[in-house]
C-alpha cells in the first residue's frame, strides 16, 4: 500500500464516521445547538520527544530507551519514549483548536496519554491510548526502528472526561487516525517530527 492510498483510505474513514456521527445526531431531531454534537476536523503540527530518567516523570514505571537515539542494540525490557505533540487545525461545531498530547510509548502502543483541546470559551480534555496501524516503508531488523522519512499510521479514540468553559462536564468520544512524518534521529531533546490527525466523533452536553 502506498502512501496516497492510505490518505485516501483515512479520508474515507473521516467521511464515513463524520456522516454516521451526524446523521446519528440529526436524526434524533437535534440542531447544532444540541446537547450531542458531531465533531469533524483536521489538524496538523509536531511531535516532540522527552528525554526522562528511570523511575521519573509520567513514563516512571517504563526503562527509558537509552539518549540518543538510535541506535540501540539491546533495548531494556518495557523501554519507552516519551511524547508531547502539539497540533492546530479547525474541528466542525469546536471551532479553531490547538491540540496537545503528551505521552509514553511502549513498541506500537501509546501508554498513559492526555489530551487538552484548547478552543476559544473552553478547553476539552481526555484520555487516549493508540495503535500503530502500518509504518512505510516497514522497519527492517534488527531494530525495528522507522527510517527518517517514513510515514507512521496510528489509531486510537480519545475518551473526553471532562472540560471548562464553555465545555465543562462535558463527555464523547473522538476517533482519531495519525499520520506521523518520521524526522531526523538524534537526541531526544532535537527530535521533532511532523503530525496530521484526522478526528470524527461526537461529544456530549450535560442535561
Amino acid at each position: 500500500m502506498n502512501r496516497s492510498s492510505l490518505l485516501s483510505k483515512a479520508a474515507l474513514f473521516l467521511l464515513l464516521i463524520s456522516i454516521s456521527t451526524a446523521a446519528s445526531a440529526w436524526g434524533w431531531g437535534l440542531g447544532p445547538d444540541a446537547d450531542i454534537l458531531p465533531v469533524v476536523g483536521e489538524t496538523r503540527g509536531d511531535v516532540i520527544f522527552v528525554p526522562y530518567e528511570a523511575g521519573t516523570g509520567p513514563c516512571a514505571a517504563y526503562q527509558p530507551i537509552p539518549d540518543p537515539l538510535p541506535p540501540v542494540q539491546n533495548p531494556p525490557t518495557l523501554a519507552s519514549v516519551q511524547t508531547v505533540t502539539t497540533s492546530a487545525g479547525v474541528l466542525k461545531h469546536v471551532g479553531r483548536v490547538v491540540i496537545e498530547t503528551a505521552h509514553c510509548a511502549e513498541g506500537p502502543f501509546a501508554l498513559d496519554g492526555d489530551v487538552t483541546f484548547h478552543a476559544v470559551g473552553g478547553t476539552i480534555e481526555g484520555i487516549y491510548e493508540a495503535e500503530t496501524l502500518l509504518i512505510l516503508p516497514p522497519p527492517e531488523p534488527p531494530l525495528y526502528i522507522p527510517i527518517t522519512g517514513s510515514l507512521v499510521v496510528q489509531e486510537g479514540v480519545y475518551e473526553i472526561t471532562g472540560g471548562t468553559g464553555r465545555f465543562e462536564n462535558v463527555s464523547g468520544r473522538l476517533p482519531f487516525n495519525v499520520f506521523v512524518g518520521v524526522g531526523e534521529f538524534g537526541y531526544a531533546s532535537e527530535m521533532t517530527w511532523s503530525i496530521r490527525m484526522a478526528i470524527a466523533g461526537h461529544i456530549q452536553f450535560p442535561e
